[in-house]
């Protein structure tokens, strides 16, 4: 099993954390207080992208989520 491969196949774009994502996320309120969500949040909001996902407290954010 081959994560990459898979998401290759899937036609995932696998995103980095850059530092520009580090200074959105350094931006942030702590609205929420998982580190690996906030790098998520941020990157959204960095790249103008929508999370998934099912936590009510990502709407604190100024980014688009799409429910579960």
């Amino acid at each position: 099993f081959d994560p990459l491969e898979m998401a290759k196949q899937m036609r995932i774009e696998i995103l980095s954390f850059s530092g520009d994502h580090a200074m959105m996320l350094g931006r942030m309120p702590l609205h929420h207080k998982d580190p690996f969500d906030r790098m998520l949040i941020a990157q959204a909001r960095s790249e103008d992208l929508t999370v998934i996902t099912a936590d009510h407290s990502f709407h604190f954010y100024e980014v688009p989520v799409a429910p579960v």
